[in-house]
């Protein structure tokens, strides 16, 4: 595994894409795809968030950097077209091993209630 934070390991990724062709720093992220070469469970959060439209909170557990490549269908996939896409869930489930779980979380909210402006001394 390459890490992509180290000056080395830039240099190492810039090489390795050169030979093959293929990035191993970076990030390819689609409506209905993301990749990625060197990325946290954590990191993934907001993608996931975004796509099933509700709040996605890490209960892995699993700490380290991983080569992800996720494929799903989108909201703009149509019926008749001719795909293998499958939904987030299914993709989560079958391409990385994991299962996103409906809960109910209590999380910290802030009210604003009031703001004046200040006042002069």
């Amino acid at each position: 595994m390459i890490d992509c934070f180290d000056p080395a390991g830039r240099k190492m990724a810039a090489e390795n894409a050169r030979a093959t062709g293929r990035a191993a720093c970076g990030v390819r992220d689609t409506q209905d795809s993301y990749a990625s070469a060197s990325v946290r469970i954590t990191d993934l959060l907001p993608i996931l968030s975004s796509v099933t439209g509700r709040l996605v909170l890490d209960r892995t557990g699993i700490e380290g950097r991983f080569e992800v490549e996720l494929k799903w269908a989108s909201a703009s996939t149509t019926q008749d077209a001719k795909t293998d896409a499958v939904s987030i869930f299914t993709a989560v489930r079958e391409q990385l091993g994991l299962t996103l779980e409906s809960a109910t979380e209590a999380l910290d909210t802030v009210v604003i209630d009031r703001i004046d402006r200040p006042t002069a001394n």
